[in-house]
């Protein structure tokens, strides 16, 4: 649930998993310009609301989407590489620091 927030939260301030920003998208830019909203990978938000926690196996979780563009987005395949998924070093500290307490 922390990964999935953190996620989250850097998805809608636009940065990729290790804190740099994104690119902004000519469609974004476009619909600044239109008063229409919506920033880069994200105009109907269907991509962001995708990003879920799956049970992978019994015993482990992942976060993923199922929007099959979203690959193009994630590895810059055809796209301007734009990675949302990930963990960062901070994510990872405070996943064991929350871990810790529980035990």
């Amino acid at each position: 649930a922390i990964l999935l927030n953190r996620i989250r939260q850097r998805y809608l301030a636009e940065l990729g998993p290790d804190g740099r920003p994104w690119v902004p998208s000519m469609a974004a830019r476009i619909r600044a310009t239109t008063g229409r909203g919506g920033g880069t990978l994200f105009d109907t938000g269907r991509m962001f609301h995708s990003i879920q926690e799956y049970a992978d196996t019994e015993t482990s979780r992942a976060i993923a989407t199922d929007v099959p563009y979203a690959q193009y987005h994630q590895f810059g395949k055809g796209f301007m590489r734009r990675a949302f998924l990930g963990m960062a070093n901070e994510d990872a500290d405070l996943i064991l620091s929350a871990f810790i307490k529980r035990i």
